[in-house]
């Protein structure tokens, strides 16, 4: 915002500089989204119109034949989209939840061996996923025989490392004396992180749940290996469904051609279009010097009770100190 506001020269140079900056920010924005414009109204067009040869910004009549033929197209269409709300909407609470934990454990308690803990963490991300899905297939199906169920699809997925770093890296920002304010108040470990923390830590949390929702719900490999009846196949998995030897099923007028319908991706791309959009105001920095300047006002734990008799005296010494 420095580079856009701050101009030390005359008021015309200002607005000439800032007019330019906003018509470069425009056709950058433009180039983004016209993808994802192209896609959703080619959807609502004829079939045959969106796999012609010529294209059109605009479709010539507008139809949910493609939407129709997608849903009818196998009876099963619908539980693929149920399948991935399923797995990515658990894969998402579990991730927020853990990563959290972990997170809070990492940046601001103290154990022995939390330093090699960690590093092995990170060096773990280095590791490709790829290389884990045999052992972990052989974990899932030879060991476990919990193949072709939700828990195969969700278990793997419960919290990842990269979620656990960043969250641990955002939690490292949170003045320690927040903490200390809410020891002195009475409050467990359990009370300050569910209090406190969390409350903090909407910024990430809301990163987290965003990224790992996109994630699971493109995930293509991993479903495919665990599931073999199309009941249990997730949206990623059924769309193959429309692949054939040659050719992918686009239309019921067409035969079959090279090209699949927007009707058939966008249900897939919904939420990713819909989810980042979510939080993108909240201001991490923002929310920390809030909880400082409100101290423990809103988060004053049930245990403070038992401090009655010197309770008036600590919280004059607490607001003496801010």
């Amino acid at each position: 915002m420095s580079l856009y506001n701050n101009h030390t020269g005359s008021r015309a140079g200002k607005t000439a500089r800032n007019t330019v900056i906003v018509v470069l920010l425009l056709l950058f924005a433009l180039a983004t989204l016209f993808p994802i414009y192209f896609m959703v109204i080619s959807s609502f067009g004829d079939p045959v119109e969106a796999g012609a040869v010529s294209y059109s910004i605009w479709p010539g009549k507008f139809t949910l034949d493609s939407y129709s033929f997608f849903f009818n197209y196998s009876e099963y269409s619908y539980r693929w989209i149920l399948n991935s709300t399923i797995v990515a909407g658990a894969v998402t609470i579990t991730n927020v939840f853990f990563a959290t934990l972990a997170g809070y454990a990492f940046s601001k308690l103290r154990f022995r061996g939390r330093g090699v803990l960690f590093s092995i963490l990170l060096a773990a991300m280095m590791i490709p996923y790829q290389v884990t899905q045999v052992p972990l297939y052989i974990l899932i199906v030879n060991t476990f025989h919990i193949e072709n169920t939700y828990s195969a699809l969700i278990l793997p997925g419960l919290v990842t490392v990269y979620n656990v770093f960043l969250a641990k890296q955002f939690m490292s920002s949170i003045p320690t004396e927040i903490m200390e304010s809410a020891k002195v108040e009475g409050c467990s470990q359990l009370q300050i992180f569910f209090r406190i923390i969390m409350p903090l830590s909407k910024t990430v949390m809301a990163v987290i749940a965003i990224l790992t929702f996109m994630e699971s719900w493109n995930t293509f490999f991993w479903p495919f290996l665990v599931t073999n009846t199309m009941d249990m196949q997730t949206i990623q998995v059924g769309l193959k469904n429309f692949r054939f030897a040659n050719t992918t099923y686009f239309s019921p007028d067409d035969g079959g051609r090279d090209d699949l319908g927007g009707a058939d991706v966008h249900p897939v791309l919904q939420p990713a279009e819909v989810l980042p959009r979510g939080r993108h105001r909240r201001r991490g920095q923002g929310l920390i010097w809030a909880g400082e300047r409100k101290g423990l006002g809103g988060w004053r734990c049930r245990r403070a009770a038992k401090l009655r008799t010197s309770g008036a005296g600590l919280r004059r010494q607490i607001r003496l100190w801010r």
